[in-house]
């Protein structure tokens, strides 16, 4: 709640005519409501003033109860618990944040009230948490702090909102592994059809599908009489509150579906793979359903074939996503498309990743300026 406008009445018709202030603010419907408070035996209106001073603290203060009852601790496992419900994060994403806050937030400001803290805790929070870890960690960390006292100052249970003011180590530049056109000859030398690894490289190489949209591909999402792919759902890996370890096959990381036109290459790949296996796996299209041990095996294929990306290191089976996206750019597909068939949740980001991160691309575009430049001058 937030007090909006406070200020004085005087009662003329009582004896002495007393002193009453009045506190104004609008209830969750957007009407106005008021509450009044009677100041007996003050003469005076400065008197007066300082009073309805201190009362409208008071009450502001009460107003803030719900939150500074809470510990960080409660506030933030409340917090996560509200959106698992509602559905804005998914069960994967509660415990894994669950589990971060357990050792990166909860042993430093844990027992702290929520109403205690200040822009200037939170700031030495980060300071601390960044003695130790990346500024990626510490960014993925703090944001789940930070979303919770928004939340908390949205809802009007904080007056004042916490993360004011607040800087988080800036990130370096991200820079993407990817096949360029030696790496992509030697991935197609190395790859044999025979491996367990083929038909989900190519998919990733040819679609730049995420490996837990791969994991979850069925049979039934691909139509090949129109040539495309339907991506509806992902696998997400968590451990929950026993500890156990939890496979879910749910909605993709946008909690979007999206269409991919199947390209003549794939098409083929997959008819083959359709005449050699078929429902063999459930109607699963592959049959790792762990993408994270999935990828931590292809990985390793990578480094023992020597399948190096552009950035020198071995190709990821995210790398080939990457691959993907480079190459849409290289062929001058427009930005919204490339991102829709990513499934990036705004063209912006696929600019901001993928606009120029090849060299090859900035060579070419830089050409075809000093071609211009040279006309106009002739």
């Amino acid at each position: 709640m937030r007090y909006v406008s406070a200020f004085l009445v005087q009662r003329k018709d009582r004896k002495g005519r007393p002193w009453v202030g009045v506190l104004k603010y609008k209830d969750p419907n957007g009407k106005w409501r008021e509450v009044r408070k009677t100041f007996p035996g003050v003469k005076y209106k400065r008197d007066a003033q300082r009073l309805l001073a201190e009362w409208r603290k008071e009450m502001e203060l009460e107003a803030e109860c719900p939150a500074r009852s809470l510990t960080v601790k409660e506030a933030v496992v409340a917090h996560l618990s509200d959106q698992r419900c509602m559905g804005q994060i998914s069960k994967a994403t509660y415990w894994n944040n669950l589990r971060a806050a357990e050792w990166g937030l909860f042993p430093y400001l844990g027992d702290l009230s929520l109403g205690d803290l200040s822009p200037a805790k939170f700031q030495r929070y980060v300071i601390q948490l960044s003695k130790k870890y990346k500024p990626s960690t510490v960014g993925t960390v703090a944001a789940i702090l930070w979303k919770t006292c928004k939340a908390a100052y949205w809802m009007e249970e904080l007056n004042n909102d916490p993360t004011k003011g607040v800087k988080l180590p800036p990130l370096k530049e991200r820079r993407i592994n990817y096949l360029d056109a030696e790496g992509r000859k030697k991935l197609f030398a190395e790859l044999s059809r025979e491996s367990k690894f083929y038909l989900p490289a190519m998919i990733a190489f040819y679609t730049g599908m995420r490996a837990g949209e791969i994991c979850a591909l069925r049979w039934e999402d691909i139509d090949l009489s129109i040539g495309c792919i339907h991506v509806k759902r992902s696998v997400k890996k968590y451990r929950n509150d026993s500890g156990e370890i939890v496979l879910e096959v749910s909605s993709t990381k946008t909690y979007k579906d999206r269409t991919i036109p199947i390209v003549s290459q794939l098409q083929e790949v997959l008819i083959d793979q359709w005449d050699a296996h078929g429902l063999d796996y459930d109607g699963y299209v592959v049959k790792d359903r762990d993408s994270l041990l999935f990828c931590t095996s292809f990985l390793k294929w990578s480094r023992r074939h020597g399948v190096i990306g552009a950035q020198g290191k071995c190709i990821t089976m995210h790398g080939l996503r990457h691959t993907f996206a480079t190459m849409c750019v290289q062929s001058k597909m427009d930005v919204k498309s490339l991102s829709s068939i990513l499934g990036h949740a705004s063209a912006a980001m696929t600019l901001d990743v993928y606009a120029s991160a090849d060299e090859e691309a900035k060579r070419a575009n830089m050409a075809l300026f000093e071609k211009m430049v040279n006309e106009e001058q002739m």
